[in-house]
């Protein structure tokens, strides 16, 4: 169960995206487990109005409705990777940073034509409930989220936008056999005799490093697009 609850996570954001394909497995046992160490209780105190205005990027307005979808899955992500939630004064500031730092990529993309149809939308969606065993348990993992069919689906939408924009956009990345063999020796010093053999998780390392680096070109990108815009916070 916590694995599906996962992959619902992964899609509404690319960082979470990317460490959710890193092939972790999970257990039958697993599968079974209640899920309440990993879901979003957000207080209402820690809500803002739907129509409220919390963020201005070069005049376009996010609302209350897209800080409280984000604000669930930020405080997801601290519990998944064991950060401290108990700062909300953390959770807001990053909850702000991840809104606007989607807007202004959603703006470039728009600037250079790049757009998300409906059928691959459609197809990403079709991905993620083929992972349920029934509608009843996609539909309660939303719940958990926080999340309706809708927000998902703009989510989606704006991993896809991403996704294009990053191949069309950002310069392309390489990986040498150097750097593969330097990351695979301090898997070995790490796991010493339990590190598997070189030729057995080569792409997996490759595949890795090449998203470190676009990760890397896509953070330079937005520090840009942060310079050069009108960036107001309202809450």
């Amino acid at each position: 169960m916590k694995q599906k609850l996962l992959l619902i996570v992964a899609a509404v954001s690319l960082s979470l995206l990317l460490a959710a394909c890193s092939g972790q497995e999970e257990s039958a046992d697993d599968n079974t487990q209640n899920t309440d160490d990993t879901s979003s209780d957000v207080t209402e105190v820690e809500k803002v109005a739907e129509d409220k205005v919390v963020a201005t990027v070069n005049g376009e307005e996010i609302t209350g409705s897209k800080y409280n979808d984000m604000y669930s899955q930020t405080l997801m992500m601290f519990q998944q990777y064991g950060q401290d939630v108990s700062d909300a004064s953390q959770l807001q500031e990053q909850t702000l940073s991840r809104l606007i730092e989607q807007e202004l990529l959603l703006q470039e993309a728009a600037e250079v034509g790049i757009e998300a149809p409906s059928s691959e939308i459609d197809d990403r969606l079709a991905q993620i409930k083929s992972q349920f065993e029934s509608d009843e348990q996609y539909q309660q993992q939303l719940t958990e989220l926080e999340l309706t069919e809708q927000s998902l689906q703009n989510q989606l939408a704006y991993e896809i936008k991403l996704n294009k924009y990053m191949e069309q956009e950002l310069p392309a990345v390489e990986v040498t056999d150097q750097e593969i063999q330097d990351y695979y020796d301090q898997l070995v010093n790490q796991q010493g005799d339990q590190a598997p053999a070189l030729e057995e998780v080569e792409s997996q390392i490759r595949d890795a490093l090449m998203q470190q680096k676009q990760q890397g070109k896509l953070a330079a990108e937005i520090e840009i697009l942060r310079e050069e815009s009108e960036i107001e916070t309202l809450i």
